[in-house]
């Protein structure tokens, strides 16, 4: 049964979806249609067998970053190497990059997410 969060996207997701039937190609229709689908089983507690799985999906509570880049096999594609970070298993230092890779890409590619730099100045007076 879908929890009352994902009922309510649900809801407002299939008038757009309807809409989107008419204006856009067939193909497009489908991948608009796996993206609402795939936000709105996401709040279905359960479906993603560990409930933290989504901590660091971008905008999850509080996260206001970007992912990072995510890697598979092969360990090179098209000239783009895993970086050995990732290889070596040491998962405090995969950690560390993950969160140094999210704000390099926020920064880069949306920088209007990061808190403005504290622009108070304090000259020891009260």
């Amino acid at each position: 049964m879908l929890s009352r969060i994902a009922a309510f996207t649900l809801a407002l997701a299939l008038p757009s979806i309807a809409f989107a039937q008419r204006q856009v190609a067939p193909r497009f229709r489908a991948a608009a249609a796996m993206v609402v689908i795939d936000a709105v089983i996401r709040l279905i507690p359960g479906v993603l067998g560990d409930d933290e799985s989504n901590q660091h999906d971008s905008f999850s509570s509080g996260n206001r970053l970007l992912e990072f880049a995510q890697y598979t096999r092969p360990r090179e594609f098209r000239g783009h190497p895993v970086p050995e970070v990732l290889l070596s298993g040491n998962h405090e230092q995969i950690a560390r990059w993950r969160r140094e890779q999210s704000y390099l890409s926020t920064r880069q590619r949306r920088s209007d997410l990061l808190d403005p730099p504290n622009t108070e100045h304090t000259d020891g007076k009260d």
